[in-house]
């Protein structure tokens, strides 16, 4: 059995703002959502019901987002077609090129279209970044409390997805770099989903007012389980399925390395404020994590930085 730095954070206080811009305590957030009576059904109840009969729907891509996963599936394909298909969608070639010229992604000159986007970043990584675009997309939220929440949740996913893939390259992972994108990104889409469902039960039912308390209790029991359920429903590889299982599982192999980086960056961005369960008392450079990768604390301390500066592009 190792020790989680990532399980310790999903029981910590959630994030609130200070002075310097990051969330170190969950009552700003928690303040957000309203406070109202209880519900005569309990809240478990009310939610898997509306699961059950699935009336809230998160597809993972739109039309132009799929097919350009369809594409990129095949062994052999034409880069000038994921590029006519991205230049397409005017609201998708903005994204592109917006995170293309991010300090993010390594952008020392400007990139005027998707053509050299796809040169400097490669076809898999602006698939990725239209992966991000489109599951945005799916997690507006209409209730301002919640709104507060999945933006905080979107923040901690973005982080998690460029932390990963940075750490994998510098660990000399290149092959893993990719998938350790996409399994950051998606590893916390259990509590988006249910964010979701809560605010398409208040749009319909206006009695139906959770108490704060209950819907991050909820995230936290729940977001796993529900998570897997939706890596499954998208026919995403096993690998995504796993580590949205296990991330903050008690035991898991030790051979691992996609969850093992995803754990790892997942408990920085904890330290760092960044989500809704901040701890600041967690030493990722010291967990069992950061051991098996052979990350030591100056590695660790490189990390950070990259973590933070993903929030440019959340």
């Amino acid at each position: 059995m190792r020790s989680c730095a990532c399980c310790r954070a999903s029981t910590a206080q959630g994030p609130s703002p200070n002075s310097t811009g990051r969330w170190e305590s969950d009552d700003f957030l928690r303040s957000a959502l309203p406070r109202r009576t209880a519900m005569p059904r309990s809240l478990e109840d009310v939610i898997q019901e509306h699961i059950d009969a699935d009336k809230t729907q998160l597809p993972i891509f739109d039309g132009t987002g799929a097919r350009v996963q369809e594409i990129l599936s095949g062994d052999d394909f034409e880069v000038a077609e994921i590029e006519e298909l991205i230049s397409s969608d005017p609201a998708l070639t903005t994204g592109v090129l917006r995170m293309a010229n991010s300090s993010v992604f390594g952008g020392l000159e400007k990139v005027a279209g998707v053509h050299q986007a796809i040169v400097r970043l490669g076809a898999r990584q602006v698939a990725n970044l239209v992966l991000m675009i489109g599951v945005k997309k799916q997690v507006q939220i209409q209730d301002p409390g919640l709104h507060q929440l999945v933006s905080e949740l979107w923040r901690h996913s973005v982080s998690a997805a460029v932390g990963a893939e940075w750490l994998a390259r510098r660990l000399k992972r290149a092959d893993l770099a990719s998938e350790a994108f996409v399994a950051g990104l998606l590893h916390d889409v259990g509590k988006l989903f249910l964010l979701r469902v809560v605010d398409d039960i208040q749009a319909t039912d206006k009695k139906f007012r959770p108490e704060h308390s209950l819907v991050f209790e909820m995230l936290d029991s729940w977001h796993t389980s529900h998570g897997k359920t939706l890596i499954e429903k998208w026919n995403l590889p096993d690998d995504y399925g796993r580590v949205v299982a296990l991330h903050h599982a008690d035991e898991y192999e030790d051979d691992d390395t996609l969850l093992l980086l995803v754990r790892l960056v997942d408990a920085t961005c904890h330290r760092l404020g960044i989500g809704l369960n901040a701890d600041t008392s967690i030493d990722p450079a010291a967990s069992a994590e950061a051991h098996l990768l052979r990350v030591n604390p100056v590695l660790a301390a490189e990390l950070e930085i990259h973590v933070e500066d993903a929030l440019n592009v959340a």
